[in-house]
């Protein structure tokens, strides 16, 4: 039998996981019985705290929630109603927890801060109101976070894309969108989602990792590292790819980071996830107001890139590949930038990354499958997949140039659980490498 806890703010874990969401279609049925009061007590304490804040602090709501200071005006607030306003008496540890929650209410995200807090949580994810996950070094794990209702987890991913300037309503459903420290948000609702609201947000760590950092984590090698500083400063064409979640934007920054160019880069994205204005001098970072596959008044990324031609850059990065956004990719290049590095989803073969790219290509410009095919194969030099072991770690599962035959050379590949170089760059680019300054290793040039 589930016991009482001598906090009236929280409910037990146990309890939590007592009430986990089971699918309809379950062979077993789980009849709940709810311990009596507990949940009402805990809701309708905080409600009472919250009209009572209202009541007596009402103006600090004129306040813009980004102005300096509103923290500790609402903390100083919310301290002021629990010490005085709380019958019979709250102790202190309650006291301290109910604070907390009520500027939480108003300022945070609810349930969610403690994990947003725990800077180990690279991703979390709300897939029903009492059935909320986190992954942290590659390993997902069930919280016993629960919130009180759907609705609570709604007004959270809604307050979340009104602090980006996105809406998030019933006419509305989904939502791209990222927090002030650069996480990246996916919120989706009703009539698009069964049972609820599910919120996905992504984490950016503190600064972006570095090479270095990528090959102590086992991602690549020192050597490999020397290859990617190649590749950026003889500014070879690069698409990077993988599944969502692997490490694809963590590799275009390390290799630019550790590049050390003078360049004047632009960089253009639906949604902010490049750091490298954090790691390089001189960066100028766009953002769509919409994707290119919306058909409202923002602007797009094919639209940001040609405002991108009439801003004098060195060189153009965009973000992630995906429907019209290949237009603006193949515009990029086409207008004379070449070193140009963008992510695309996509299975691990090199040849599926550019039949993916080829068909966006020829569905959003109508034009052949075989044509689309020939440009990709000209436009892009290499392909790098990173993909995700089992055990959680990300690696770089294979480097391959892409010839305009079709042919590949696998230069780079992890087999057995260790990186092999089996091959060697093409005379083609190697002189397209060296016509930049850059001096090409014999380690990567034909025997």
């Amino acid at each position: 039998m589930l016991q009482r806890t001598a906090d009236p703010l929280r409910l037990s874990i146990r309890e939590k996981q007592a009430q986990r969401y089971l699918p309809p279609d379950s062979a077993r049925h789980l009849q709940l019985v709810p311990r009596p009061g507990l949940a009402d007590v805990n809701q309708d304490l905080l409600d009472r705290m919250a009209q009572r804040f209202r009541e007596e602090h009402g103006t600090i709501f004129q306040h813009s929630l980004s102005e300096p200071g509103i923290a500790d005006l609402f903390n100083q607030a919310a301290t002021d109603v629990a010490i005085r306003w709380t019958d019979p008496p709250l102790a202190p540890g309650q006291r301290d927890e109910a604070i907390r929650l009520l500027v939480s209410r108003y300022l945070g995200y609810r349930c969610l801060d403690p994990l947003l807090a725990d800077l180990s949580n690279t991703e979390i994810m709300v897939n029903r109101y009492n059935d909320v996950w986190v992954e942290r070094r590659g390993v997902k794990t069930r919280t016993d976070v629960c919130f009180p209702s759907d609705e609570e987890v709604f007004r959270v991913a809604q307050r979340m894309a009104r602090r980006y300037g996105r809406d998030f309503n019933r006419d509305h459903p989904s939502v791209n969108a990222r927090l002030p420290d650069g996480s990246r948000i996916f919120a989706i609702t009703a009539p698009k989602s069964i049972y609820g609201t599910i919120l996905n947000v992504r984490r950016h760590p503190p600064a972006p990792y570095s090479g270095k950092d990528l090959v102590q984590f086992g991602m690549l090698t020192e050597e490999m590292l020397d290859f990617f500083r190649v590749l950026v400063r003889g500014r070879a064409t690069v698409l990077v790819t993988g599944a969502m979640g692997t490490g694809k934007t963590t590799v275009i920054d390390a290799a630019f980071a550790e590049s050390g160019i003078q360049e004047h880069i632009i960089t253009i994205e639906d949604t902010d996830e490049l750091r490298l204005y954090r790691c390089l001098p001189n960066v100028a970072p766009l953002q769509a107001q919409c994707s290119d596959d919306e058909n409202d008044d923002g602007a797009t990324m094919y639209d940001l890139t040609l405002n991108a031609l009439r801003m004098n850059g060195d060189r153009i990065l965009i973000g992630e590949v995906r429907a019209k956004a290949i237009l603006a990719w193949r515009l990029a290049i086409e207008s004379g930038h070449n070193g140009i590095w963008t992510s695309l989803h996509t299975r691990p073969e090199p040849e599926r990354a550019v039949q993916r790219a080829a068909n966006l290509l020829a569905e959003t410009a109508g034009m052949s499958h075989e044509l689309a095919l020939h440009q990709v194969r000209d436009l892009v030099d290499l392909v790098i997949h990173v993909k995700r072991r089992p055990d959680g770690r990300r690696v770089i599962g294979a480097t391959s140039e892409v010839l305009p035959d079709g042919s590949y050379n696998h230069i780079y590949q992890y087999i057995g659980g260790r990186f092999e170089r089996t091959g060697h760059l093409s005379p083609r680019l190697i002189a397209h490498i060296e016509d930049n300054d850059v001096e090409v290793l014999p380690a990567w040039r034909p025997s």
